[in-house]
């Protein structure tokens, strides 16, 4: 009588932390008790091998790693599309607080919170490092999720080009500084760097910065004056 008990309030137990999730998507599924990222969808019975994130990919559709439910209603899509939209956007959020670190940061990676409890009570494991291949496989996916990223990265320019604006009607900048060569050069190597981004100091400015500029005009001035010794110079004018 004893085990019968504990096994019944172990169940209970799992219930109960099923339900307090926050995730919609669980009131659409039926989590199995023997693995937890086994979820059953409600409507077609399917089995959704990898939580909630795969049973949401599953009742939304248009995604190559798990199969579309074909008895899903349409405000249940919906439901879990604005869903996920929305947990994109908190992404968002956070680079744009700068709550996530790093030099590169995947918009589109969204780890499964069954996964992340499971991981809890194992071994740690090592990050997860990005490199080229990975962004090179991230721009060939799915329509839905190529569309979320450009959702998520239409929100980070607006924010970026608003601040630029307002940069340049504090300093009285003229709006054609933007056409130059050299505005795209920074904006670029800005970009690169990352969240965190420490401007250079007026001191910085003023100082070391103008006189490597001024180092590397006087190096492309020598190499003409080399050629003025050979070839002689002109002066012209345009009147």
């Amino acid at each position: 009588m004893a085990s019968a008990s504990n096994s019944n309030s172990t169940t209970s137990t799992a219930k109960s932390i099923s339900i307090s999730s926050s995730d919609p998507s669980r009131k659409y599924g039926t989590q199995d008790p023997n693995c937890r990222t086994n979820i059953s969808c409600n409507f077609c019975g399917k089995m959704c091998k990898g939580g909630v994130y795969r049973l949401k990919q599953h009742l939304i559709g248009g995604f190559k790693n798990v199969v579309d439910c074909t008895k899903c209603p349409a405000h249940v899509r919906d439901e879990m599309l604005t869903y996920m939209q929305q947990k994109q956007m908190s992404k968002v959020e956070n680079v744009m607080n700068g709550r996530i670190g790093g030099n590169f940061v995947d918009l589109d990676d969204e780890i499964n919170e069954e996964e992340e409890e499971l991981q809890a009570n194992s071994k740690p494991k090592k990050p997860r490092v990005k490199g080229l291949m990975n962004m090179h496989f991230n721009s060939i996916r799915s329509p839905k999720q190529q569309t979320m990223n450009e959702i998520c990265k239409k929100e980070l320019r607006k924010k970026a080009c608003k601040e630029i604006s307002r940069w340049f009607l504090d300093a009285g900048l003229p709006y054609n500084a933007v056409n130059y060569a050299s505005f795209f050069k920074a904006m670029e190597a800005v970009a690169q760097f990352g969240p965190g981004f420490k401007p250079p100091s007026m001191y910085e400015l003023r100082v070391p910065l103008l006189k490597e500029e001024v180092k590397e005009v006087d190096t492309l001035v020598d190499e003409h004056r080399k050629e003025w010794a050979v070839k002689g110079c002109s002066i012209l004018s345009d009147g």
